[in-house]
């Protein structure tokens, strides 16, 4: 079995142990204090989501004209943020294995190229099947074809999805190089910065779209 070199070996177990620790306070922290070190991501993500409010409530107009694109909103949001969730998830992980790590920019851009490659395959594949069943969807309604619904629908996923892979991946090496616990902190700032630069570029492509498409 190969051994890895003693410093290499020092280096390893120091950062276990950090990872240990974090993980250790997470279970061990009396209440008021892990309610303290949680709650400014949470508040953090509903200042965010409260300007993809602002947002939404800015288009109005757009989905009164156009009813059936209010029901593919928390589609894409909940698809964008679950891209997100895993890719945080994986590489919160890794960084606690010591197989990805925050030390310095070449590192940082190994991991997330590493996440994102994946996060970009599944948002692809998951805008093709959108865009088919919101292609369909609205062709019933309407009664022909509707490719150019699908089509918005489904490059809003693919956008959706590709910046919530991207935000999964750094935002995690983000918080360690920071020296924060990205367990607690990333998942919630991942998903409201998806949501409302998602929402913000469907919304706003899908009147301009839809207008040259057809609806």
């Amino acid at each position: 079995m190969q051994t890895l070199p003693t410093d290499t070996q020092k280096l390893l177990d120091s950062k276990h142990e950090n990872y240990a620790d974090d993980a250790l306070r997470a279970h061990t922290d009396p209440l008021g204090l892990r309610i303290k070190k949680r709650m400014p991501a949470l508040l953090v993500t509903l200042s965010i989501e409260m300007v993809n409010a602002a947002v939404i409530s800015c288009y109005t107009h757009e989905l009164e004209k156009y009813p059936l694109l209010v029901c593919f909103i928390p589609v894409i949001s909940a698809l964008g943020g679950n891209v997100s969730l895993q890719t945080s998830a994986i590489t919160t992980r890794a960084i606690s294995h010591g197989l990805s790590t925050a030390g310095d920019e070449a590192a940082i851009t190994r991991a997330i190229f590493h996440e994102f490659s994946v996060a970009a395959a599944l948002s692809a594949i998951l805008a093709i099947i959108l865009a088919i069943i919101a292609s369909t969807w609205r062709s019933i309604q309407r009664g022909n074809a509707a490719l150019g619904f699908g089509f918005v629908v489904g490059a809003s996923m693919l956008f959706a999805s590709c910046l919530g892979g991207f935000a999964g991946a750094a935002t995690p090496l983000l918080y360690r190089r920071l020296g924060m616990d990205p367990a607690s902190n990333a998942g919630p700032l991942d998903t409201a910065l998806q949501d409302v630069l998602a929402n913000s570029a469907f919304l706003a492509a899908a009147g301009a779209l839809i207008s040259f498409f057809g609806y």
